[in-house]
């Protein structure tokens, strides 16, 4: 193994480290309650009426919840809120009932998303590698290691990151399986894992179809044999019934109907979301546009704004293998510009491997920019641990760092509801008894 292949090996460990060292210090967020919650009511009964209530596809919701069957947890059905499946209920007892075990509970559901993510950075070097060599590579995957937008989320059980992932890793493996020749090798097994990582993105999150259509579009583009396509479009619908447990009352998939019911409700009547002092539920088409330039770090935005100049110059002669990125990027931000749901920076994660993937163009094209490979993602690094394990406030110097972020954004932007232990820590420091305190968040505060 070369030296760069063990610096991939390093990033990746770091990576690791930086997310698992900061569980234990971060408090439930506003959504964590809810898909552990939905996901651990399905796995011990098999009732998937609080899944409707969560609005997303069970699949991150039962991973996150799989690790709680390891040890003692509550009685489902003597739970507050699950007779009439309401959330708002549910979810505080749910969360209320481990009392003094919720840190342990915590910290195998986020564990998850941890090892998710870190596979994730996995493919993002093996796929950059691919394309530009190692160097182009280690740059990627540095880019990655050290986003503090990447870690916030990655030390979260949401399903963020889990969509993220799986659109990232299933479409790596379509590239592979289309890209081979007579050999039969991307039949027998790309084809066939890249259709279970869709399926798995399509299972995630709500907004997994785009990367199906994006899938099936470029299958359209490439056309590639038919078995080959046959994977891809009867494989990811069978994930996604799976994770409903093959539902088939009163009739297949019916749980998902009635998800895309309340989500098509929810994105007609809008989001209440707050922009530079204003609060609105119609959504502003400069929200992620702001949120990207503001809480993209200064070293990202160089590099991936280099990568895309001169990834555009090389387009003409590479449009085949690059293809799926430059789709995924325009098709996806298209999609989040026009939505009228501003929820976060978190909805911009997905564009962020294929950022780093295109910018991994760069040490290869000049010598020059291999000490950017190298000092870039370094710098990043530096960055991270001072913020640590506050990840979730990040803001660059244009927003006036994360002392300064609230004044834009808010909410998963900045406070989700992740501080009561350094909250906690705080008024135990300064001798504080009482505190006024508003939250919003389904997890009571005095469990901290």
């Amino acid at each position: 193994m070369t030296g760069r292949r063990w610096a991939a090996l390093l990033l990746l460990w770091f990576f690791f480290a930086l997310a698992v060292t900061a569980i234990p210090r971060l408090s439930l967020t506003a959504d964590e309650p809810v898909y552990i919650g939905a996901g651990y009511a399905f796995l011990r009964t098999g009732d998937l009426r609080l899944a409707t209530a969560a609005q997303h596809p069970p699949l991150m919701q039962e991973l996150v919840a799989l690790p709680l069957l390891l040890q003692p947890g509550p009685p489902v059905a003597a739970l507050d809120g699950w007779e009439t499946a309401e959330m708002a209920r549910f979810a505080p007892a749910f969360v209320a009932w481990y009392g003094e075990a919720l840190p342990s509970a915590t910290y195998a559901a986020r564990l998850v998303v941890v090892l998710l993510a870190t596979v994730w950075g996995a493919a993002l070097f093996r796929w950059a590698a691919s394309w530009f060599e190692d160097w182009g590579g280690l740059l990627a995957l540095g880019l990655f290691a050290a986003d503090p937008n990447i870690l916030a989320h990655a030390t979260l059980a949401t399903t963020d990151i889990g969509f993220a992932a799986f659109s990232f890793i299933g479409l790596w493996l379509l590239t592979r399986a289309l890209s081979r020749g007579g050999d039969g090798t991307g039949e027998k097994f790309f084809a066939p894992t890249a259709a279970l990582a869709l399926g798995a993105a399509l299972s995630a999150k709500s907004t997994g179809f785009f990367t199906l259509l994006l899938a099936w579009g470029l299958i359209l583009l490439i056309r590639p044999p038919l078995r080959r396509v046959l994977w891809l479009v009867i494989v990811p619908p069978l994930v996604l019934w799976a994770a409903y447990g093959f539902e088939i009352r009163p009739f297949p998939l019916a749980t998902h109907y009635h998800i895309w019911q309340a989500m098509r409700t929810h994105l007609a009547a809008g989001h209440t979301a707050y922009l530079r002092g204003q609060i609105g539920a119609t959504g502003w088409r400069t929200y992620y546009p702001l949120a990207f330039l503001l809480k993209t770090p200064p070293v990202t935005l160089l590099t991936t704004g280099l990568g895309l100049l001169v990834g555009l110059r090389a387009l003409p002669r590479r449009w085949r293998a690059e293809s799926v990125a430059w789709l995924f990027l325009g098709g996806y931000l298209a999609a989040t510009l026009l939505s009228t749901v501003n929820t976060g920076y978190r909805f911009l994660l997905p564009l962020l491997p294929f950022l780093y993937l295109l910018a991994g163009r760069l040490p290869r094209i000049r010598r020059g920019y291999i000490l950017l490979a190298a000092i870039g993602p370094l710098w990043l690094l530096m960055s991270a641990l001072r913020l640590s394990p506050h990840y979730l406030t990040y803001f660059n110097l244009l927003a006036g760092g994360p002392d300064g972020g609230y004044r834009y954004l808010v909410d998963s932007n900045l406070d989700w509801g992740q501080s009561f232990i350094a909250l906690a820590d705080y008024l135990d420091a300064h001798h504080i008894p009482e505190v006024n305190l508003s939250y919003y968040t389904y997890t009571d505060p005095a469990l901290y």
